[in-house]
C-alpha cells in the first residue's frame, strides 16, 4: 500500500526503503481461500433447504 524512504533523520533505518503492509501469502491464507471457494462452487451441498 505505501512504498516510500524513511527520512534520514531516523537513527537506525534512516534513508532505507519502507513498504507498509507487504503482501504476506501462506499457507493458512491458501486453506481459508480454498475453502471459502470450495463452499461458493459447491454451495448446495452445504446449504440444504427442506422446501423440496
Amino acid at each position: 500500500m505505501i512504498d516510500t524512504v524513511l527520512p534520514d533523520w531516523m537513527p537506525i533505518w534512516g534513508g532505507q526503503r519502507f513498504e507498509f503492509f507487504r503482501p504476506v501469502f501462506n499457507i493458512a491464507d491458501s486453506a481459508i481461500t480454498v475453502g471459502v471457494a470450495s463452499i461458493l462452487l459447491f454451495h448446495r451441498r452445504f446449504f440444504k433447504s427442506d422446501l423440496s
